[in-house]
């Protein structure tokens, strides 16, 4: 009986070594990500990068599906069920989402391609490729492969200039953020007299002019972004005598209480979520259903960051009546501290003003 011919998909999650074994044995190569590529190629290993399957059209299915599907949060039957206090907590997932569903969808339409150009090979992939490969092949076969944590778009920070460049994994950002806070409190007041405005998450270098424009009058508000991280900063906060909202001030026995209450109604909600089955039928591509495929990473997108994202809406609420700006100044209305600030001040009334280009209305 003649032998099946054999491709062999491979990703920075496959062993060199086993990589060259195959090669020896004659399998053809196809690469499914570009330091992979580089890879093989200093090593002088014959390969396909997978890139060549795909067209301009399926490039722009990608993006439009990546699109719709990021929006999940929207369908009636699961919006009711991703709502807390007012928020929708699947929108505050937007970015990573989108971000993880290009690359997702990426190696989906990679891997179709790939299985209907070799339709009578053997498919040799890791276990997480072998997810796709299943729904387009009979003849896929799971290789032996390194177990990688999955990372989403904002779960490393990475600060750069041109003497250097360092990363730091969110968790550690926000221990450093608040080191800062510390600092900066023995500074600067927060007293407020409700006649300023608030900037959240402004980049205080970067937007220096607006600090000055609105000298004594500016309530800076960062869950992500500190006000102050070198002299430079520190300097433009203090000309420009702006006030400053610390997370410290925030925190109380009541606030905790009241977060810990908040993500146990979430959790019950969340594990009726993902039995939904408007989602099956929501995230189709040409009559496949891939919601088996993206259920765990979504799974694992809220439950990584889902406590996060309560304690959010809960800071900033009590950061709006407490403080009670006159008006709020945001750069955009897809990050998460800036979807709930839009949220909470439209409750309690606070108008919000979208981007630097409309400061004159301030």
């Amino acid at each position: 009986m003649e032998q099946k011919r054999t491709i062999l998909l491979v990703d920075s999650s496959t062993e060199l070594e086993i990589i060259k074994n195959k090669s020896k044995t004659g399998a053809q190569i196809l690469t499914l990500d570009y330091d992979t590529h580089r890879i093989l190629t200093t090593n002088n290993i014959e390969h396909e990068v997978s890139d060549n399957f795909l067209d301009e059209d399926m490039l722009e299915e990608i993006q439009n599906y990546a699109y719709t599907f990021a929006k999940w949060y929207d369908i009636p039957t699961v919006k009711e069920m991703l709502l807390y206090n007012g928020v929708n907590v699947g929108g505050l997932f937007y970015i990573e989402l989108y971000v993880f569903l290009l690359e997702f969808l990426k190696r989906f339409y990679e891997i179709q391609q790939i299985c209907l150009k070799y339709h009578d090979y053997k498919v040799l992939s890791s276990d997480t490729n072998h997810d796709y490969v299943r729904i387009f092949s009979k003849n896929g076969e799971v290789l032996n492969s390194k177990i990688q944590k999955q990372q989403f778009h904002y779960d490393s920070i990475t600060f750069e200039s041109k003497y250097y460049k360092i990363q730091l994994s969110y968790k550690n950002y926000l221990r450093l953020k608040k080191f800062l806070e510390k600092i900066s409190r023995f500074f600067f007041n927060t007293k407020t007299n409700n006649d300023e405005i608030m900037l959240v998450e402004f980049n205080t270098i970067f937007y220096k002019e607006l600090f000055y424009k609105l000298k004594d009058h500016v309530l800076f508000f960062g869950l992500r972004r500190p006000p102050i991280w070198n002299l430079h900063s520190y300097s433009i906060i203090r000309k420009s005598n702006s006030k400053l909202i610390f997370m410290s001030q925030l925190s109380t026995r009541e606030l905790e209480n009241k977060i810990s209450e908040g993500m146990r109604h979430v959790k019950i909600n969340f594990n009726k979520l993902f039995t939904n089955e408007s989602l099956a039928s929501f995230f189709v591509i040409n009559g496949i259903s891939i919601w088996e495929l993206v259920k765990p990473s979504i799974e694992n997108l809220i439950s990584r960051h889902g406590e996060e994202a309560i304690t959010n809406i809960e800071i900033i609420q009590k950061a709006l009546t407490k403080f009670k700006p006159r008006k709020i100044l945001i750069l955009s209305e897809s990050g998460q501290t800036e979807q709930i600030i839009i949220a909470k001040a439209k409750e309690v009334g606070i108008p919000v003003v979208r981007s630097e280009e409309h400061t004159s209305e301030l």
